[in-house]
């Protein structure tokens, strides 16, 4: 089912090029239900809700991926990245202590998981965005 799974993921691809965000949606799904342990159908439909700003929907497909892949770079990425925009805003409007420590935790918690992970590859391709998140856990743990 390998072919079968990658023509919906890349069908989705497409259809999200065009524009045509219902059709690549249901590409995305149909692929991950072809195939679920394979990541990359969940990274591509949790990146299409996020840029759709549906942050809920968004955070779930990675969780599910991080149920099947549990070190996918994107996956933990994107949920610090998420949990550290939610981190910022909470600071901004005054939220809560307990919800500003509650989302700094989080994005801490994906993060330095995304860092440990990345730090164990010897002679691999790092995830492009490395050192930005090594930045943003210096600001998450010093800059409270």
């Amino acid at each position: 089912h390998g072919l079968h799974y990658a023509s919906w993921n890349e069908l989705g691809i497409v259809r999200a090029q065009m524009g045509d965000f219902s059709g690549a949606k249901d590409a995305f799904e149909e692929a991950i239900r072809i195939d679920p342990r394979e990541c990359r159908a969940q990274n591509n439909l949790g990146g299409l809700m996020f840029n759709r700003r549906d942050t809920d929907f968004a955070r779930r497909i990675y969780m599910d991926t991080l149920a099947y892949c549990q070190d996918d770079p994107v996956a933990l990425f994107m949920l610090g990245l998420m949990h550290y925009e939610s981190w910022k805003e909470a600071q901004r409007l005054g939220d809560s202590l307990e919800r500003q420590d509650r989302l700094r935790d989080e994005a801490q918690y994906f993060f330095q998981t995304l860092v440990d992970y990345q730090e164990q590859l010897e002679g691999q391709p790092r995830f492009a965005e490395l050192e930005k998140v090594k930045a943003w856990l210096l600001e998450l743990t010093f800059l409270q």
